[in-house]
């Protein structure tokens, strides 16, 4: 997971509590003055190891593991593409997955008429 691009939402999920979603403009401040990655992944792979009750602190090695999760880019991509035909709006939404040769692939395809 992209750590500089993740909602405060996922981010929450993640740390198993409500942290970056508490307020999402100051959230969104914060990110843009610090010009590059906020949080950092390593900064937030230590919050995630200190954040009481946090389940990933409980598995061994469980820093390795959100270390190989977490960082500062991604496969997976989201493509939003709305279509208007006549006086009729769609909304299509894919997840997509970019592999080692730089091949995509979709994952997830999903229609929704507006």
């Amino acid at each position: 997971m992209n750590v500089c691009s993740a909602s405060g939402i996922v981010l929450d999920a993640f740390l198993g509590a409500r942290q970056y979603s508490v307020n999402p403009k100051q959230f969104a401040q914060v990110r843009e003055a610090a010009g590059q990655c906020s949080p950092k992944p390593q900064q937030f792979t230590q919050e995630i190891l200190t954040t009481p009750g946090a389940r990933i602190a409980t598995i061994p090695n469980g820093s390795v593991l959100l270390n190989a999760l977490l960082g500062q880019q991604s496969s997976y991509f989201r493509l939003s593409t709305y279509v208007s035909a006549g006086s009729t709006e769609f909304a299509f939404y894919s997840l997509l997955y970019r592999d080692g040769s730089g091949m995509v692939r979709p994952l997830l395809l999903t229609d929704t008429p507006n």
